[in-house]
């Protein structure tokens, strides 16, 4: 990896334990983030590869670029980058939802409305229907720049195609956040990052 322009941390990550192996064709959520005084840190499906490692002399400019790329261990496979997300403005934090838990519908006990924002990707939500809301408490001081959703582990049929995301500080109020639609993911348990419109 590259900071302005220098190797870091001495041109060598180590993969995670989560390494993707040979013809995978499963999608990893990579989380870059940089701060000033505590250096960059980088999770593969949230799992740390390195965190805080100091980039001295790193100040960033009106002008710097953000570069991916990736290298194979033949001349003949593929790698493919997409749903890649990148915010300037702001120092991103994780969101901890709280109860009360919301739906439309659930499969207790095991797709609740509560297992949706869990934090872990091996629980799931189920609506057992073709269409449904679900919600959760989030801390009012904070502002939502970028969501995540997660496919379940088992069928394919019940993930998410078309939504849209809205918030509320009163409940009876709404404002959008944005919408999706005709959205695919392509493993089981892949998460996915959206970016919520300002």
């Amino acid at each position: 990896m590259r900071v302005g322009g220098k190797l870091v941390p001495n041109g060598y990550v180590a993969k995670p334990s989560s390494a993707w192996g040979t013809a995978n064709t499963k999608r990893h959520f990579f989380e870059v983030d940089w701060n000033f005084i505590d250096g960059l840190t980088l999770r593969v499906d949230r799992e740390a590869v390195f965190t805080g490692l100091p980039t001295p002399g790193f100040v960033p400019q009106v002008g710097d670029w953000f570069g991916f790329g990736a290298r194979t261990g033949s001349g003949y496979e593929e790698i493919s980058l997409d749903n890649i997300t990148i915010v300037t403005d702001g120092v991103l934090g994780r969101s901890t939802a709280s109860s009360p838990y919301f739906s439309s519908l659930e499969t207790p006990p095991l797709g609740t409305a509560a297992m949706a924002f869990d934090g872990d990707v091996t629980s799931k939500w189920v609506a057992a229907a073709a269409s449904g809301h679900i919600g959760a408490s989030f801390p009012t001081s904070r502002t939502t720049r970028i969501y995540t959703l997660t496919s379940g582990g088992d069928l394919p049929a019940r993930d998410p195609k078309n939504w849209s995301f809205e918030t509320s500080v009163d409940g009876t109020n709404w404002i959008s956040g944005g919408t999706a639609t005709s959205q695919y993911f392509q493993t089981r348990n892949e998460q996915r990052a959206f970016v919520v419109p300002s």
